[in-house]
């Protein structure tokens, strides 16, 4: 079974109406024909066929600054396979998603298990990073998220052909002339489930809200989850603050204000 037809299996019960796939790229979730999906991407049709190096790109893409225009009133679901772990930004980003479907409407999101990809090797953050990501506005090239960019070319190596035909002191020179240039497509952080699903839980707690989880990857069992590349979450969102996103916002925001008082800039 390929990992289109298992996404498709377990999120097409949940879904329903007119809703938006974000960076479906060449292989868009598989939907029944009477659920109709519009395609958003930062890049176009024709950048996505250079990109995935084909010429099969069938669906038409908008870019995400069209959605307000063609979904006024917000969309019955939204798709996003991973997606989330090429921003460096991960809350900030899953906030705009979340403002972009209609109340009670359903989120798809999916997440590479850093234990099946190229990111084995690299350090799971804590949440409290991302947290910070958020309240510094972190972009792709401010100093932290540069920084991520070693260890994914470090981890990734041996998917890098450009990299492995040259000497030692030649691969480091490249990984860093990677930290003087903007516009990164990365992964910038890797993902276990804790974290993945720690993410939709503070993320929703910062707008009053809660995930109704109706598929959560974190409660598998450990056989499930690790013959899953994707780790999956589907959810609507219901008003009242996720418990446990409060709890791990309110000990960050303790952290940050002890961290404050040793400034001394009274």
């Amino acid at each position: 079974m390929t990992i289109q037809i298992k996404r498709a299996d377990l999120a097409n019960p949940h879904l329903k109406g007119r809703g938006v796939e974000i960076g479906g790229g060449s292989t868009p979730h598989i939907l029944e024909r009477h659920i109709e999906v519009t395609h958003f991407d930062v890049r176009s049709r024709e950048e996505l066929a250079t990109y995935f190096a084909t010429e099969n790109i069938d669906i038409q893409v908008h870019p995400l600054e069209d959605f307000n225009n063609i979904f006024p009133q917000g969309a019955d679901f939204l798709i996003a396979h991973h997606v989330l772990e090429h921003t460096p930004n991960p809350i900030e980003t899953l906030l705009n998603w979340h403002k972009m479907v209609k109340p009670d409407g359903t989120i798809v999101i999916s997440l590479p298990n850093h234990l099946l990809c190229g990111d084995d090797k690299r350090l799971v953050p804590p949440i409290e990073h991302l947290l910070a990501d958020y309240c510094f506005e972190s972009d792709g090239d401010d100093f932290s998220s540069l920084e991520h960019i070693l260890s994914f070319l470090c981890s990734w190596y041996e998917f890098s052909p450009g990299l492995q035909n040259l000497n030692a002191k030649e691969t480091c020179d490249e990984m860093l002339s990677n930290l003087h240039r903007s516009g990164h497509d990365l992964h910038w952080h890797a993902y276990d489930h804790n974290l993945a699903f720690d993410l939709v839980n503070c993320t929703a707690a910062l707008s009053n809200q809660e995930p109704n989880f109706l598929v959560n990857s974190k409660s598998w069992d450990d056989k499930e989850r690790y013959d899953h590349l994707d780790m999956t979450f589907i959810y609507k969102l219901e008003s009242g603050r996720s418990t446990i996103g409060n709890k791990i916002i309110s000990r960050f925001r303790r952290s940050i204000e002890s961290g404050l008082l040793k400034l001394n800039l009274d």
